[in-house]
C-alpha cells in the first residue's frame, strides 16, 4: 500500500514540475540538397558596412554675425569686384550681417539692417572674427577668371596681385586680385565681360609668404624673384586655369 502510494506522489510531482517548463522550441529540419533556412534577425554583413549604415551628426549650421564698415562711405556692390555697380555708400555706423565670402576670400556677401544683399571688400570691415574661416558662397551671375601661382618646389605664393584688363582696355577698366594661401586667385568679372583680357602680375601684398618683413614696416626689405610669365591672355568664358610660376 505503501509503495503504491509513493508511486502516485511521484506521478504527481512529475506532472507538475513538466506544467512548470516551457515547451522547448523546434529545431530545424534539413532538407538533403538543400541550404539551411536563414537565419532571421541576424546578419553577415561587416562590422564597418554595418557603421557606415548608422547616422551621422549634421554639420553645425553658419551663425551669421555682424560687422561695420571700416570707413565711411564703403561702397556696397552688386558683384565681388570692383568692375561691378555699387548699390549704396555705407555709413561708418552701418550694421552688415554677414553671409559668406567669395573664392579666394577677399569679397564679403553682406546683408544691410533693410535687408539689401551685396558685397563688400573683406579688408575694410571691422570685425573680431576670422573672415577666412566663413564659408564660401558662389556669386551668381557673373564670370570667373581662375588662376594660381606657386615656385618650382609646388609651394602656394600667398599675396601676389593680379590685374585683369580688357584687350585694348586700361586698368580703369580692369579688376584685381590677390593670391590666398593656397596660391590660388579669383578675378571676377561682370556677366556683360567678353573677348581677350590680360591678366597681368602687378602687385605683391607685404603680408605674402615670400616677403622678407612680415610685419610690413620695412618696405626696402621687399623680395627677391620674379613671377613668369608676367602675363598670360584669357578668352572669355574661362576654360581651365591660369598657371603662373614664382622664381
Amino acid at each position: 500500500m505503501r509503495t503504491r502510494f509513493a508511486r502516485l506522489i511521484s506521478l504527481i510531482f512529475l506532472a507538475l514540475c513538466a506544467c512548470s517548463r516551457s515547451a522547448p522550441s523546434a529545431l530545424p529540419t534539413m532538407t538533403p540538397g538543400l541550404p539551411p533556412a536563414p537565419r532571421v534577425g541576424l546578419t553577415d554583413a561587416p562590422l564597418a558596412q554595418v557603421t557606415a549604415s548608422l547616422p551621422t551628426a549634421s554639420p553645425t549650421p553658419f551663425a551669421s554675425f555682424e560687422v561695420q564698415p571700416e570707413v565711411a562711405g564703403l561702397k556696397l556692390r552688386v558683384g565681388p569686384g570692383y568692375l561691378f555697380d555699387a548699390l549704396r555708400l555705407l555709413e561708418a555706423e552701418a550694421v552688415l550681417k554677414v553671409q559668406g565670402k567669395a573664392p579666394g576670400g577677399e569679397w564679403i556677401k553682406v546683408v544691410t539692417a533693410d535687408e539689401t544683399a551685396g558685397w563688400v571688400f573683406a579688408k575694410m570691415v571691422k570685425t573680431s572674427v576670422d573672415l577666412q574661416a566663413i564659408p564660401v558662397v558662389e556669386p551668381q551671375g557673373i564670370l570667373m577668371v581662375r588662376g594660381s601661382v606657386q615656385d618650382a618646389q609646388g609651394t602656394p605664393i600667398s599675396g601676389v596681385g593680379f590685374e585683369a584688363v580688357p584687350e585694348g582696355g586700361t586698368p580703369a577698366d580692369g579688376n584685381v586680385a590677390f593670391s590666398d594661401s593656397a596660391g590660388a586667385f579669383y578675378l571676377f568679372l561682370p556677366i556683360t565681360a567678353s573677348g581677350t583680357w590680360t591678366v597681368t602680375q602687378t602687385a605683391l601684398d607685404c603680408q605674402s609668404n615670400i616677403w622678407a618683413d612680415m610685419t610690413c614696416s620695412n618696405y626696402k626689405a621687399g623680395y627677391s624673384g620674379t613671377v613668369e610669365p608676367v602675363s598670360r591672355l584669357v578668352l572669355l568664358p574661362q576654360s581651365g586655369e591660369l598657371s603662373f610660376l614664382f622664381k
